[in-house]
């Protein structure tokens, strides 16, 4: 590694001949915020002043490794800057745009900076005419005009940013950034004295860098995390992003783009891309499927994801289901086969957490994913379960609905009869454990292995007769499964969302002082929108008109609840037992699992 031999230049001096710059596939896409943004607004604004004018601003380094492929450009890889370098033209671009807007005169501006941004139009002619020319692997290499191209997901957004001063995503933070700086540019024209050329001056003369060109026989893998502990810090997906694209280098850019596509354009989709949390939370998911719930535990100290996951790549080859992969069809490379599982498992795991509506499938049977829809479940290591017995114990598809109805009977029953949900997660664990270790699973193991914890009919009972008291998001779930068991069988167009919640969830008709009845789950009702005054206080004829015609006009629970006239205790009691029965047909005794019935 060698840094550059006049130590810091300016950004421009970065911009300038026939270099362009390429981000690659391991590198994580452009996730500066406002937080970065308005860092740097306020070191533009410093310099702009007077007194700090001629002043040089030190803004880090950027590493770069040297594309020895024939080319008419001095392509560059970029290993660490692409966050600064991006922003950057993402400034000059905003600039450009003003200029040459109605309200300001372009006072040669554009094309000052349309050199910064754009390849000179000899150079990028004569690449394009060259790669029109040859091929890499069968595929014709990829031409851009632009100094900066990024791959993947934010590729097309920067270029038609730099190119067309517009961007074909407006939500990405490549457009986030443009707008934060027109609008802080705006602002600053806005100010006497204030000129795009003077803006234009800092940026390119007070700004610099210090280039660190990396040898042929450097690692960029270590260089990556070594240069990226001091910058913004990477996730553990980020570590295994860079871990699995630099392992593609060797197969060529065919077969990098090949598996990107395959494979993991959809962790840069809107599931796992706009929450930091859920891609570290499926890491982890994917990791404990494949060990088992202690695998984050085997130590005092905390184990990092990406450690685990790397440990698992190592130890790959002695992996049963690699070796029946290479045995049953083409032995895939490793790294092809790492790809495929993360893959599967994300798509299984989208499938647990797409909880838009209820919906049947292929099969005829709701989703899983579709039914356990209350927030507070919280239940540790439960969508790695299902994950390990859908791609590790490659259940087929009756028996693993049959896990569902017996996982689903037994979490609902515990939640609504348990003090601790502690308790329920436990027995599941403990189960999980044992299977990750059992040659063959069998899902009467699981119902047996549950036997002992599940609650009767009586202790089911019992809560419902109390559910007043209990979690009212457990309550609204089993009024809505009730809700839909009494609808038309196929019926399923109610989606949990469109419930209220979180107050009021469920309302009470029957408020007696004098009895408990008003607890009990014959006197509940789920509500599908709000009351805007106090109905609770309001005859029992008021609200039953308000019910129907604003606040559960679609529901049957509700429908049959309005059509009385009033209610007696008698008559919650019996409401209450008929509640009971469909909940026995949804959740199920334990003795419906294991034979015994």
């Amino acid at each position: 590694m060698k840094v550059g031999n006049n130590d810091a230049i300016s950004i421009v001096t970065l911009f300038i001949g026939n270099l362009q710059y390429w981000v690659p596939r391991y590198q994580r896409r452009y996730i500066w915020d406002e937080t970065n943004w308005k860092t740097l607004w306020r070191d533009i604004e410093r310099l702009l002043r007077f007194e700090e004018k001629n002043r040089l601003h030190f803004t880090g380094s950027i590493v770069t490794r040297l594309d020895e492929t024939e080319s008419a450009l001095e392509k560059r890889e970029i290993i660490d800057g692409q966050q600064r370098l991006t922003t950057f033209q993402i400034i000059f671009c905003v600039i450009r745009d003003i200029a040459v807007s109605p309200a300001y005169k372009d006072s040669g501006i554009k094309s000052k900076i349309q050199s910064i941004i754009e390849l000179p139009e000899y150079d990028a002619n004569k690449e394009k005419a060259r790669i029109e020319q040859i091929t890499d692997n069968g595929v014709q290499n990829e031409f851009s005009p632009c100094r900066l191209v990024p791959k993947g997901h934010d590729r097309d957004t920067l270029q038609s940013l730099l190119i067309e001063g517009k961007t074909s995503d407006q939500h990405s933070g490549i457009s986030r950034a443009y707008d934060y700086f027109k609008g802080m540019i705006t602002g600053y024209l806005k100010q006497e004295g204030s000129s795009l050329e003077n803006l234009l001056d800092v940026l390119s003369g007070n700004f610099h860098i210090i280039p660190i060109e990396l040898e042929l026989e450097d690692e960029p893998e270590k260089i990556f995390e070594s240069v990226n502990d001091t910058g913004r810090a990477l996730d553990e997906f980020d570590y295994l992003w860079n871990h699995l694209f630099l392992r593609t280098r060797k197969m060529g850019e065919r077969k990098s783009n090949e598996l990107y596509d395959l494979h993991w354009k959809q962790f840069e989709e809107e599931l796992f891309w706009d929450s930091v949390e859920r891609r570290e939370m499926f890491f982890r998911t994917f990791l404990i499927a494949k060990h088992g719930p202690e695998c984050f535990e085997k130590t005092n100290k905390a184990i990092k994801a990406f450690d685990l996951y790397r440990e698992y790549s190592n130890t790959l080859e002695d992996d049963s289901n690699y070796v029946k992969t290479c045995t049953d069809e083409p032995c895939l490379d490793q790294v092809e086969y790492e790809f495929r599982q993360l893959s599967r498992y994300a798509d299984s795991y989208q499938k647990l957490h797409d909880l838009s509506q209820v919906s049947e499938d292929s099969e005829g049977f709701r989703k899983f994913g579709s039914r356990m829809q209350f927030d507070n479940l919280n239940l540790q290591n439960l969508d790695s379960f299902i994950l390990f017995l859908t791609h590790e114990a490659e259940l087929i598809d009756g028996d693993l609905f049959d896990v569902f109805e017996i996982l689903e009977s037994y979490i609902v029953r515990r939640m609504l009869c348990a003090k601790r949900s502690e308790d329920i997660y436990r027995e599941i664990n403990a189960f999980f454990s044992q299977s990750i270790k059992t040659p063959k699973f069998k899902v009467s193991d699981l119902a047996n292995a549950l036997y002992g914890t599940w609650p009767d009919s009586e202790q089911v009972k019992r809560a419902l007769g109390q559910a007043g008291s209990k979690d009212d998001n457990l309550i609204l779930y089993i009024l809505y499964r009730i809700e839909l068991y009494k609808r038309e069988p196929k019926n399923f167009q109610l989606g949990f969302n469109s419930l209220q919640g979180p107050e009021p969830i469920v309302d009470r008709l029957f408020l007696s002082d004098d009895y408990h009845a008003a607890d009990s789950i014959g006197n509940l009702m789920p509500l599908t929108s709000r009351s805007e005054d106090g109905l609770r206080a309001s005859p029992f004829d008021k609200e039953k008109k308000m019910h129907l015609e604003d606040l559960a006009k679609d529901l049957v629970l509700t429908t049959e609840i309005c059509a009385k006239e009033n209610w007696t205790t008698a008559e919650i009691t019996s409401r209450e037992s008929d509640l009971f029965l469909h909940f026995e047909q949804i959740w199920k005794s334990i003795e419906e699992f294991t034979g015994n019935a």
